[in-house]
């Protein structure tokens, strides 16, 4: 209890020395539990007067994997703009506002309270994977930092599912092509006479 004491202090000083920013140290706390008010609002509206998505939101999780260059067509990501219309959030005429879609609101939204379950542990097993894989005890301190830098946009899934994971095989790969062979051609330079 002491330690969050200190913590709350410390936290609340910091804030209070930046004169840029007339927020007190709970806004970016409430800030980060309003997921729970939107899932209330979801919970109580699904789906007696707004029916299940049935994976709606997850269809572009695939199409999303392939690059706009490549496919320019490709359908575009809207389901936060989708969202906040079918759950009546907005006027109907407002076509530019959007709303974060967290993970679990999602599930729920699609599936219900099975959709939860079911997805927590789907999400469970996604995210030890890629801890498996990107955390892994014998890794340099590169392969840690790129590692990490690839999977800690997943800490906080404030947006739908597809929205978060679609990129991170593209940055995976991206990264891995650099440090495997950018820097590789880098230093042959450098040790050309």
């Amino acid at each position: 209890m002491e330690r969050a004491k200190i913590f709350y202090e410390t936290t609340q000083e910091s804030w209070a020395r930046k004169k840029d920013f007339e927020v007190s140290v709970l806004e970016p706390l409430i800030h980060r539990l309003s997921g729970h008010l939107l899932l209330t609002k979801v919970v109580e509206r699904t789906p007696s007067s707004v029916p299940y998505w049935y994976g709606e939101t997850y269809k572009l999780t695939l199409t999303n994997l392939v690059p706009r260059i490549i496919w320019p067509e490709k359908p575009r990501e809207a389901a936060g703009q989708k969202f906040v219309h079918r759950y009546e959030m907005i006027a109907p005429e407002n076509t530019t506002t959007a709303i974060n879609l967290p993970w679990v609101v999602e599930m729920y939204a699609n599936f219900g309270r099975m959709g939860v379950i079911i997805g927590m542990v789907l999400t469970g097993g996604l995210l030890a994977l890629l801890s498996v894989f990107f955390n892994r005890s014998r890794m340099t301190p590169l392969e840690f930092v790129v590692g990490a830098a690839i999977v800690f946009p997943l800490v906080y899934p404030a947006s739908n599912f597809s929205l978060m994971t679609s990129t991170l095989p593209q940055l995976t790969l991206a990264l891995w092509l650099y440090f495997r062979f950018g820097l590789t051609i880098r230093t042959s330079k450098k040790e050309a006479p």
